[in-house]
């Protein structure tokens, strides 16, 4: 993912980009990256590329189960619904990841009747750097009935 940002120089357009698997460019890929955008941009502009670095999201929650719903199919429809609604190809870069707008969608989820309690790491409110975006790595049910758990990492792809 690649977006260009307000020029800080005369002459000079930014881009900000994303490495496919989330870590940062090398100096030599960003180097690359520059001079390749240089030869094809019709502003003759030089271009400064910054790399976007990923913020982890983690959540655990205590939730008590509707009747006929399992564990498993409550947790991966609560991680694809945080996935979604975290979309780094949507998502602002540097925006803010809000404990309540997540534990909404871990409520809301079909087969959760309630919620009891619930954490967000690294904190409530995961405040993400000005070129970073917010990826779910883990998320973590507990049942309150059965006492089961379901804690799982998510891998980041793209």
């Amino acid at each position: 993912r690649a977006l260009r940002t307000p020029s800080t120089t005369i002459g000079t357009m930014g881009i900000k980009v994303l490495h496919r698997n989330g870590g940062p460019f090398t100096l030599a890929q960003r180097t690359a990256i520059g001079l390749y955008l240089e030869q094809r941009a019709r502003s003759y502009m030089a271009v400064e590329v910054t790399s976007v670095t990923l913020t982890s999201v983690e959540v655990e929650a205590s939730i008590t189960l509707e009747a006929g719903a399992t564990l498993e199919g409550v947790w991966r429809a609560a991680a694809s619904s945080i996935v979604t609604f975290l979309d780094w190809r949507k998502w602002a870069f540097g925006g803010d990841v809000d404990e309540a707008d997540i534990l909404t969608i871990v409520n809301a989820t079909q087969g959760v009747a309630s919620l009891e309690t619930s954490s967000f790491l690294p904190a409530a409110d995961v405040a993400v750097a000005a070129a970073s975006l917010p990826t779910l790595v883990r998320l973590s049910l507990l049942d309150l009935d059965t006492g089961d758990v379901l804690n799982a990492e998510l891998a980041v792809s793209f």
